[in-house]
């Protein structure tokens, strides 16, 4: 199929095994509604969801996804097939006996769109659960809740306390969890297909969340038990619903781990002897064997290019901008003079890019020489990678230039692993140069010591462009996984005044737009159906003001990911073919959970939300995402790239496999996100929130937090990996922080007023940060532009000294965050969200 056929005929299925408060959600490929919701009756249970692995004869490609069963009572496979793996929902079965019967039932209801779901449901009589925020929670959140709405035969009015149910968690000492406030409302009139409504009321149940000890494997399930006399009528019997959690150390924690992980373990000294060249690079990860993934029989995994092949190095890289570390920042400097960039030096074969700035499928390959093991070639290759050559030389054709007998993974020639047209990977390598050039440009004094900032930008622009140059008549017409860094290296370039290079990079953007825009849906891929050219596409759309457009893409995510109480599901893009590409386990097509495609989506959605930020199912969807990518972290700071999602699995994959453009996608997005969200009130997504009355100082105000008054103080404590950005939907103003970290962000939405509190990295101190402000508001209700807004520090209010690549500078000193006021003009008026 095309992907207009797969537009126009084909719909995604995803579950909530949530027992009786689950549900099953099948959405069109477009994203667009009606969406169909399946909920169980009364008795009904929705406990698995099984692949057909054995039953279904269909055999289409590489791409299908499986036939799947809806599980009501698993005991059985729990007890066989599924008996090493630790299942979602506690196992059941049913006897009947003879003469016996038993009802099940399912109910069918419409709802009209996706961000209507929750409506529909509510209207339909089924409860819903809302982790705030969101079902993954870090150890250091201290204002994490969980919303339960419940359609009630109460009156409004009504003191639903007695009736509210204890949340009970398991493992029990991984959780607290308290009931902090219960009423009874209304129930709106949805305008949904649902019927009328089931129940005039709803119970708003709110309940602290407070991490204690987390579990081995993090996961933690609530059970609910929902008693028959706080349930609508029509009811007539209790019921019970999960809630599926992951409880994790925090997230600067999780990432600080990755990096030393990779510098200490994941890389390969400069030196160490190697027949390919490939020291002084990072490489992938092998959890279960506890090494690195330096000879795999899949070359590009193990070659430096790739998705997996570079991962280690894109982790790495992003990570410096907003974690800074000078040692690591030392290698991957090493890594760019020794072994990623030919530059002046002889030998074509020894580098990743070449001088003209083309880059190769991979830097490990096969050949006559290598296949003889007793020429010092092969000596060499069976003493660097054993297991590498016993596979190649079982399959190697001697002669053979790029066909051999080996699998089109395994073994590739030299001469194939020098092609360089797959624009796939240079915005890998962009990222690396970007990123050096961001911690030249804001860490002063500067940790890199090879070259300066200005080399480091424009060798960015040059692989940008090349990525054209090589990959133009092929791959370069779509969207390219991490590609939005090309977005962010023109606006660099134009901040710089490099300006014949800018030049060149918009002109080829521009010749890619018209490609897309003569396409029926602007996200194409090289498949029929691909979940990670989005990321990109909907980048340069946004920036050219193609808003219409850009929602058609962020409607194609919305329709494979959802929100739902479950860190596995909720925000996890659909992909189900790379462990069979980049896996360690690979038992065929499979669900994964939180593969990179998930973060890179989040970039689309997330940059969706800043723009239309009353679009709150937007921003749950995207942090949904965010928080669900570190679960792939091990407490060693090694990395998974992703969950095995079949139920005699669902543990983490032991390689890294393509990791690292999902922390890109993390990067790209994190940030403390503060917003008015009815019915939640002020709330804060990667980050902690205390809401003061207009008074100042005191205690949290709850009726200030209902009502989002406008008037209100808000404290927001960032909790992301970096603490490097804060939106602030209110102002519709996006504050990022370059050479220092945000450790708190006073918001006065009224006074248009931030105050932000910026403190030393302790590994890559500076003595100044860099202040970048952007409204990225588009809805016409943004307060003040980014140019009505004045920056001072300290007490004194002195003015922030000048700026630097259209930031403002403020200094900063050890020991005590530097207070920076960011004040807009008095002029225009302050939405409430």
């Amino acid at each position: 199929r095309t992907l207009p056929q797969v537009a126009a005929s084909c719909s995604f299925v995803e579950p909530f095994l949530g027992l009786g408060g689950g549900y099953v959600q099948v959405t069109r490929a477009t994203g667009r509604g009606p969406v169909l919701l399946l909920l169980p009756e009364a008795g009904t249970v929705l406990e698995a969801w099984r692949p057909y692995r054995h039953e279904d004869l269909m055999r289409l490609d590489f791409m299908y996804e499986n036939t799947h069963e809806l599980m009501l009572h698993t005991a059985g496979h729990a007890a066989r097939e599924w008996r090493s793996a630790s299942p979602w929902n506690t196992p059941s079965e049913a006897t009947l006996p003879p003469g016996g019967e038993a009802t099940y039932g399912l109910r069918l209801v419409l709802s009209p769109s996706l961000e209507a779901v929750e409506a529909t449901l509510l209207a339909a009589g089924h409860p819903v659960a809302s982790p705030l925020p969101g079902p993954v929670l870090h150890s250091d959140l201290t204002s994490a809740s969980l919303v339960l709405r419940v359609p009630t035969r109460l009156p409004a009015g009504a003191d639903p306390t007695r009736l509210a149910p204890a949340l009970v968690a398991e493992p029990a000492s991984a959780l607290e969890a308290t009931l902090t406030h219960a009423r009874v409302a209304p129930l709106q009139p949805a305008h949904t297909d649902a019927g009328p409504l089931v129940a005039a009321s709803e119970a708003v149940l709110r309940y602290s969340l407070v991490p204690r000890s987390s579990p081995e494997d993090r996961r933690v399930r609530l059970s609910v038990a929902l008693p028959a006399e706080l349930l609508p009528p029509r009811r007539g019997s209790p019921l019970a619903m999960s809630i599926h959690l992951h409880v994790a150390p925090p997230a600067s924690e999780l990432v600080g781990a990755l990096g030393e992980h990779g510098a200490a373990k994941g890389y390969l000294p400069l030196g160490t002897p190697d027949p390919w060249h490939r020291d002084g690079a990072f490489f992938g990860w092998d959890a279960r064997r506890g090494e690195r993934v330096s000879e795999e029989r899949r070359v590009y995994m193990s070659g430096l290019s790739d998705e997996a092949g570079a991962a280690a190095g894109v982790a790495m890289a992003v990570k410096q901008v907003g974690r800074g570390d000078a040692a690591q920042v030392a290698l991957l400097e090493e890594y760019v003079a020794a072994t990623l960039y030919q530059e002046a030096q002889p030998n074509r074969t020894h580098f990743l890019q070449a001088a003209d700035d083309q880059i190769r499928l991979s830097q490990l390959w096969w050949d006559d020489d290598f296949n003889d093991p007793k020429s010092a070639k092969g000596r060499a290759a069976t003493a660097a990678a054993p297991g590498l050559s016993r596979v190649c030389r079982g399959c190697w054709q001697p002669g053979a230039t790029k066909q051999t007998r080996c699998s089109w993974m395994d073994c590739w020639s030299e001469d194939h692993s020098l092609e360089s047209w797959r624009a796939y990977n240079y915005p890998h390598v962009t990222v690396g140069y970007w990123s050096l050039y961001r911690v030249a440009r804001h860490i002063s004094p500067p940790p890199t010591k090879r070259a300066g900032w200005r080399w480091y930008l424009e060798q960015a622009g040059r692989t940008a462009v090349a990525m054209h140059t090589f990959g133009g008549r092929g791959t370069s017409q779509w969207g390219l996984m991490v590609g939005s860094i090309f977005v962010a290296v023109l606006a660099d370039l134009r901040r710089e005044g490099l300006t014949a290079l800018a030049d060149e990079l918009e002109a080829i953007k521009e010749r890619r737009m018209r490609k897309w825009m003569s396409m029926l849906f602007p996200y194409g891929s090289e498949f029929p159906w691909d979940s990670t050219g989005h990321e990109e596409i909907h980048s340069w759309l946004l920036h050219d003001g193609k808003v219409a457009d850009a929602n058609k893409t962020v409607q194609a995510v919305l329709a494979y990911s959802t929100v739902v109480p479950h860190w596995a599901y909720c925000g996890s893009a659909r992909r189900y073919w790379d462990f069979t590409i980049n896996g360690k386990t690979q038992w065929g097509n499979e669900r994964e959970f939180h593969h990179y495609g998930a973060t890179l989506n989040a970039v689309a959605v997330l940059d969706s939300f800043r723009a239309f930020p009353e679009r709150h199912y937007l921003l749950q969807l995207g942090a949904c995402a965010l928080l669900g990518h570190l679960s792939n972290i091990h407490p060693s700071g090694a990395y998974s790239m992703a969950w095995h999602g079949d139920p005699g699995l669902l543990r983490r994959d032991g390689f890294s496999g393509d990791y690292g453009p999902g922390v890109y996608g993390y990067w790209r997005s994190a940030a403390a996100y503060v917003a008015c969200m009815p019915p939640f009130g002020w709330s804060c997504f990667l980050c902690d929130l205390a809401v003061e009355g207009e008074a100042g100082g005191g205690a949290a105000s709850a009726s200030a937090a209902k009502a989002c008054d406008a008037g209100a103080n808000l404290r927001v404590t960032p909790r992301d990996a970096f603490g490097r950005r804060a939106y602030l939907a209110p102002l519709g103003l996006t504050v990022t922080v370059e050479g220092g970290r945000l450790v708190e962000v006073e918001l006065q939405p009224r006074g248009r007023r931030a105050v932000l509190r910026v403190a030393v990295h302790e590994r890559a101190r500076s003595s100044e940060a860099s202040v970048f402000l952007e409204v990225e508001r588009r809805d016409g209700r943004a307060p003040a532009p980014t140019s009505a807004y004045s920056c001072a520090y300290d007490e004194a209010a002195y003015p922030c000294s000048g700026r630097k690549a259209g930031a403002f500078v403020v200094p900063l000193r050890v020991g005590e965050p530097t207070r920076v006021i960011l004040q807009a003009s008095a002029s225009g008026s302050v939405p409430a969200s």
